[in-house]
């Protein structure tokens, strides 16, 4: 019994379509993702890169530390003027904070958070002290 779903390399031959249209739709999109962080005298609008892959795109902006308001419309803006698929947040966000964010962007939009272990989150709190955070 198939499992219903239809690779797309699957997908026949139309005659009727020339051969462009055929490869576009048997290319698979890539996924648009964003690593949004917060640091102390960060600019979200100089600080940022995008790094592109055949599968994935992935946006990472660094945003003021003590401006959360611009933090949000960041993620908001992310998502509805770039297409944004899946928002990344550093660890730095609170459980309120990331609700915050995934008020602003709304449903269909997975808030994902890097945290680590307590070794890590111990370790990375010494190395930000010592640099002045």
């Amino acid at each position: 019994m198939g499992t219903g779903v239809i690779r797309l390399t699957e997908v026949k031959k139309d005659t009727n379509i020339n051969k462009e249209e055929q490869i576009k739709r048997r290319q698979v999109m890539a996924v648009k993702a964003a690593f949004v962080a917060m640091a102390p005298e960060a600019d979200a609008e100089r600080h940022r890169t995008t790094i592109k892959t055949p599968k994935l795109e992935l946006i990472s902006v660094v945003a003021d530390l003590g401006n959360f308001d611009q933090v949000v419309d960041v993620c908001r803006k992310l998502v509805q003027n770039e297409g944004v698929q899946v928002l990344i947040l550093c660890p730095g966000f609170s459980h309120q904070e990331v609700a915050e964010v995934a008020n602003a962007v709304g449903d269909g939009v997975p808030i994902n958070v890097a945290r680590g272990d307590t070794p890590s989150v111990n370790l990375s709190r010494r190395i930000f002290k010592e640099a002045g955070w």
